[in-house]
């Protein structure tokens, strides 16, 4: 029997059928991408097996390969066409016109598109709100004519009992009255030649002017002009609104003054009496209205 020679190096062609007797060199085989399993690197000469590779969906790059290995396009048989028989209810008609063609080479600019948005656009700006805005207590915007700080209401820094004359306020921290540096001391900053004071205890407002023309208002008429326009005669109108219980607390406000200050029945009930006792000046606070300010008012301390 001839030989066959041995090819692949596997100790194959010294008799059919049967093994070598010496160790073969095993073969780079898949699924091994690498030659990791081999006692030596591959050489030149050496064959894969199976010879072509099974097909699988990851690729190599076409350096990896040769062209012969590379996986080749087929082309689509078209010996064989299959079709299948529609029921007659759902065959097209023949005086139907066939749509399917026009709507494929009709333009889609008559058709609104949804515009693509870029990951780079940025949001449209939003639109202004039409909510009123409701501000909290406190958030008051400053007005342009700031206050003195002795007519301040936080905190408060005069001590005046408005029960009494003007000519008695003085400073919290001292036991003597203003000084007149003190009370012809500006009240506004810039000047002004009006101030109008309301307040929540009465319902009328107490008109301030300035004593001389272009002086301005000062720290004193505002405390003379208080006790003027708290020491007014109640009218009979003003009383008659009241609901009986506001008029019995009245009536015990001047019964309080006139024990308190001899001679003062004779000017019946004052306009200080509708304070029901709330006689103490804690200050002024701006309001909404230009010009206005808010009397501040509570319980005497002493």
């Amino acid at each position: 029997m001839t030989q066959r020679p041995d090819t692949y190096g596997y100790g194959y062609g010294t008799r059919s059928g049967t093994r070598p007797h010496y160790p073969y060199t095993p073969a780079f085989q898949p699924p091994y991408r690498y030659p990791i399993a081999l006692p030596r690197a591959p050489r030149a000469g050496d064959a894969y097996w199976p010879r072509p590779l099974p097909p699988t969906v990851y690729h190599p790059t076409a350096g990896y390969l040769s062209a012969a290995y590379a996986p080749q396009p087929t082309a689509p048989d078209k010996s064989k066409h299959v079709r299948f028989s529609l029921p007659s209810r759902l065959r097209r008609s023949r005086t139907m016109p066939d749509l399917s063609a026009a709507y494929a080479q009709a333009s889609t600019s008559a058709v609104p598109q949804a515009p693509e948005r870029s990951r780079y656009m940025t949001r449209p700006p939003p639109a202004p709100s039409t909510r009123t805005e409701h501000r909290q207590p406190g958030t008051i915007p400053v007005p342009s004519v700031s206050l003195a700080p002795i007519l301040a209401a936080h905190p408060p820094v005069l001590h005046f009992n408005l029960a009494f004359s003007s000519s008695y306020a003085r400073l919290s921290t001292s036991s003597t009255p203003l000084s007149s540096s003190h009370r012809h001391a500006l009240a506004t900053s810039p000047p002004t030649s009006r101030l109008r004071i309301r307040s929540q205890m009465f319902p009328w407002p107490i008109e301030i002017v300035e004593s001389a023309p272009r002086a301005g208002v000062r720290v004193g008429n505002v405390l003379d002009g208080l006790s003027k326009g708290l020491w007014y005669p109640l009218s009979a109108h003003e009383y008659a609104s009241l609901d009986a219980r506001n008029k019995s607390k009245i009536d015990a406000a001047y019964q309080t003054r006139v024990g308190r200050t001899p001679g003062a029945a004779k000017q019946g009930i004052l306009r200080l009496d509708w304070l029901q006792g709330h006689t103490m000046f804690q200050g002024l606070a701006p309001t909404r209205e230009s010009g206005t300010w808010a009397l501040m008012l509570g319980w005497p301390t002493t």
